[in-house]
């Protein structure tokens, strides 16, 4: 309902597929909501080669959808080429300047960190 403190909460969690391997390396940030309130479409969600905001970015992508108070959405950033060796990844939603621009509960879990992703190698 209404209130003063009623706020959405972004979160994120990363996910490599290998559908594609060995061309592509494909990035899959799962967007959540755990707040009280929901958000519109277009929230940025950016994603980095490295362990943290601090690494190689590699590109932003907006969500496509509104999510509601306990949903989520699915954002991907295909990395081509493949990368030739095990790589950190890092995706980060709603980072803009003075914590972006959606009122959140809390802006320091907005990110989450894959490590050593790669393709398999054939055979």
């Amino acid at each position: 309902g209404a209130g003063v403190f009623n706020a959405a909460d972004l979160t994120a969690s990363l996910a490599v597929s290998l559908n594609k391997c060995s061309a592509e390396l494909v990035l899959q940030a799962t967007i959540y909501n755990e707040g009280a309130l929901g958000v519109p479409m277009g929230i940025e969600v950016a994603f980095y080669e490295g362990s943290d905001k601090m690494g190689f970015k590699l590109g932003t992508k907006v969500t496509m959808e509104p999510i509601l108070t306990g949903g989520s959405t699915l954002v991907t950033w295909t990395v081509d080429p493949a990368p030739d060796g095990p790589t950190n990844y890092f995706v980060e939603v709603d980072d803009g300047v003075d914590g972006g621009i959606i009122n959140e509960c809390f802006d320091d879990n907005n990110g989450a960190l894959v490590t050593d992703a790669e393709c398999p190698e054939p055979g």
